[in-house]
C-alpha cells in the first residue's frame, strides 16, 4: 500500500485485493447513506465492529423502561442459512449479519 494511504484501514492483503475490499466496503456504506440502513449488516466492512455490536447493546439497553442494562446484556448468535437477498425487513433486536469469519473451528452444517 503506498505510504499515503497509511491512516485507511490495516491489512495484510496486497495492494490489488486491498483496493477490491475497500471499493466493496464503500459500495455498501454508499448504499446505507443513498438507500437507508440495509436489513443485513456486512459486518467485515467496518474498520471497528465492536463500535456496531456495542451500538446494538445500547439500542436494546435503552429499547425501554424494563430493558436490562447494558453491562449484563450479551449477544446470541443464531445462524439463518439464506441468502442475504432473501431479508425483507431488519432484525427486530440486533441485527442479521453477513462476513463473519470462524477462526481456529470449523462448521457443522448437519448440527
Amino acid at each position: 500500500m503506498p505510504k499515503l494511504w497509511s491512516g485507511a484501514y490495516f491489512s495484510l492483503k496486497n495492494l490489488g485485493n486491498w483496493f477490491t475490499d475497500l471499493n466493496e466496503r464503500y459500495k455498501f456504506f454508499d448504499t446505507w447513506a443513498m438507500k437507508g440502513m440495509p436489513y443485513v449488516q456486512w459486518i467485515s466492512a467496518f474498520t471497528y465492529p465492536v463500535g456496531f455490536t456495542t451500538a446494538l447493546l445500547q439500542k436494546f439497553a435503552r429499547k425501554d423502561d424494563k430493558s436490562p442494562p447494558i453491562d449484563k446484556l450479551d449477544f446470541d448468535f443464531i445462524p439463518i442459512p439464506k441468502p442475504v437477498s432473501d431479508f425483507q425487513e431488519p432484525a427486530k433486536d440486533g441485527a442479521y449479519i453477513t462476513g463473519l469469519f470462524l477462526e481456529g473451528g470449523k462448521w457443522n452444517h448437519d448440527k
